[in-house]
């Protein structure tokens, strides 16, 4: 599976590739235990005994609401925490799923008609609402032109799609007309009423798009649907920002205005309640919005009135919110489901999409066997104590929280690092147990038996910490780049050319002149005539010169693209870009 850096890069792969999703709250928390269907002449653990789980702080984070057996219901839990506040009129969801999804068409082959009522249910969609436009996607919409189906499949021809799918990507480029890329052009023409209406639920206050565990479903399915949301979301965004290109190429600068700051808001709105996949998607916020800015050559009180609509985007949660409410209750959901019903080879549907002839299919993936082996030995041992380890976890939890409080990148690797070699140490010792026999050591203590169970099962959620804070990072690059992409804008208008530094935008343009979060030093600014470059160092903290290694990679504009020979070792280069000249930086 790709890193964030590589599935959320500066042109996101996500839809030019095969990938695999595994809908639980986080890919990068919850599927990483993805394991599969039980195989017949598969060992499994015995039947456990009803686990003794006190219900605290503590130990269950929530004391409510409990299912009828007792346990705390963390779906309900989930869903209450983020729901609050949340009503049909305001929940930009509901609108949402009237224009990127027909009422009946969410996923019949792996969504159940009982989940799917459900869901709508609780978004406040009791019934079928009167049908929109569907908003077709661009792998659709060329599936659907005549000439780009071949006899014997639905999948347009490989080279010559991948060509004109360049021309999809590249509307996001830079202003744009009809002759530049005419295909694209008639999908955002057929697509007018459902961006419409896209833009308009854009300007609802909150996003709540609820979790749904049906009848048979495992944990980890519960959030197939919300994934689904986002995903679909996902595409509709991209059009709204091409719309935004293609119209500020007309000089309609107030609709395309109008189009980048619904793109803006939807990204921030998907934050609420949110998880590290949506953190991710939202990086692309940034660079987007600040492109944009880079075109549109607009007086400074228009740039005065953008800054305002910008000041009035709906909060967004934090990182730390993030892994403090829906991250830390699905890991304890995860694991109360674990101590009553034992540990099984079983997870939810993953989801292949395939953006090649714009389906979606579900599938299943290969289990880790050593893994596997080693829950089965712990979980089944008689002296585990869940209440020691649901108190472990949460405090495993408590320090990447912590963690994602601190102020700044640098301070956040230190205990990060601790964090990730103590759980890596558990949990070699606990795989080294479970290779080596069906029992454990007769002096192990209830106490190490938790312990050690519970690092081998969070040892690549604290992993995954890493790539979630180097996204969060990014957030804080991309935040302060709409500052000074806003600023840089409003001075080149007023002075037709750019500052020569970015101190000359004091106070007049800014109040004050942001620095590098990775550095506190002042980020990397060279003007340029109808350009600038400006980006920060990265996580790594050197000069790599505008250069990233995920991005630069790209072979799609052999001019501007770093090749790498795929035998070489990836260079570490991971500056971040607020803005680049048409040239790369070399």
């Amino acid at each position: 599976m790709s890193t964030c850096l590589e599935s959320w890069g500066w042109r996101t792969p996500l839809l030019r590739s095969r990938i695999e999703i595994v809908p639980f709250l986080s890919v990068l928390i919850l599927g990483l235990f993805a394991c599969h269907a039980i195989r017949a002449d598969e060992p499994q653990s015995p039947k456990p005994r009803p686990p003794q789980i006190t219900i605290s702080k503590e130990t269950t984070n929530v004391t409510g609401p409990l299912r009828k057996d007792g346990a705390v219901d963390y779906i309900a839990a989930i869903n209450g925490l983020n729901a609050r506040g949340v009503t049909p009129e305001n929940n930009a969801a509901t609108a949402i799923w009237q224009t990127v999804a027909l009422f009946q068409e969410v996923a019949p082959r792996a969504v159940t008609e009982p989940a799917r009522r459900r869901y709508f249910e609780l978004i406040g969609l009791t019934k079928s609402p009167n049908e929109p436009e569907r908003l077709l996607e661009y792998p659709e919409f060329l599936a659907s032109m005549e000439g780009w189906r071949r006899p014997d499949s639905t999948r347009p021809p490989g080279a010559e799609w991948e060509r004109e799918n360049e021309h999809f990507w590249h509307a996001m480029d830079a202003p744009w007309s009809e002759k530049d890329h005419p295909r694209v052009a008639k999908l955002l023409e057929r697509n007018q009423k459902a961006l419409d209406l896209l833009v308009a639920a854009a300007q609802r206050s909150r996003f709540y798009s609820p979790l749904v565990l049906d009848e048979g479903w495992k944990f980890d399915d519960a959030a197939l649907l919300p994934m689904l949301a986002e995903r679909r979301l996902g595409y509709a965004r991209f059009q709204l920002y091409a719309r935004a290109m293609l119209r500020l190429g007309r000089g309609q600068v107030a609709e395309a205005w109008s189009d980048a700051l619904a793109f803006y808001r939807l990204a921030q709105l998907q934050t609420q309640g949110a998880d590290i996949t949506v953190w991710t998607l939202n990086t692309l916020r940034g660079p987007s919005m600040m492109t944009f800015l880079k075109y549109a050559n607009v007086p400074s009180d228009r740039i005065n009135a953008w800054q305002a609509d910008l000041s009035r985007l709906p909060k967004a949660d934090s990182l730390a919110e993030s892994w403090d409410r829906a991250s830390r209750l699905c890991l304890l959901g995860k694991l109360t489901d674990i101590a009553r019903h034992g540990y099984q080879r079983t997870t939810g549907k993953t989801i292949v999409f395939n953006n090649m002839n714009g389906t979606e299919s579900f599938g299943r993936g290969k289990d880790d066997d050593a893994h596997a082996k080693t829950y089965r030995l712990f979980t089944a041992d008689p002296r585990i104590d869940w209440n020691e380890a649901l108190r472990h976890c949460n405090a495993r939890v408590d320090v990447i929280v912590a963690t994602c409080n601190e102020p700044s990148p640098s301070k956040r690797q230190a205990p990060l690092a601790r964090l990730k070699d103590q759980t890596a140490k558990n949990a070699k010792r606990a795989l080294q147990f479970g290779s080596q026999g069906n029992r454990l050591p007769a002096d192990m203590t209830p106490k190490a038996i938790s312990h050690l169970f519970v690092d081998a099962f969070l040892e690549r959620v604290c992993q995954a910490a890493d790539g979630t804070l180097t996204c969060d990072a990014q957030w804080q690059v991309d935040a302060i780049g709409v500052d000074l992409a806003l600023g840089l804008a409003a001075y080149r208008y007023d002075h037709k050319k750019y500052p020569k530094t970015l101190a000359e935008l004091a106070p007049t343009y800014l109040a004050k002149i942001p620095a590098d979060p990775f550095t506190g030093g002042e980020l990397h600014y060279k003007p340029e005539a109808e350009s600038y470059t400006l980006y920060s160092v990265g996580p790594n903290g050197k000069d790599d010169g505008g250069r990233n290694y995920w991005r630069d990679r790209c072979r799609e504009s052999p001019e501007n693209a770093t090749v790498i020979p795929e035998q070489a070792e990836p260079p570490d280069w991971d500056d971040i870009a607020i803005g680049l000249s048409p040239k790369k930086a070399k």
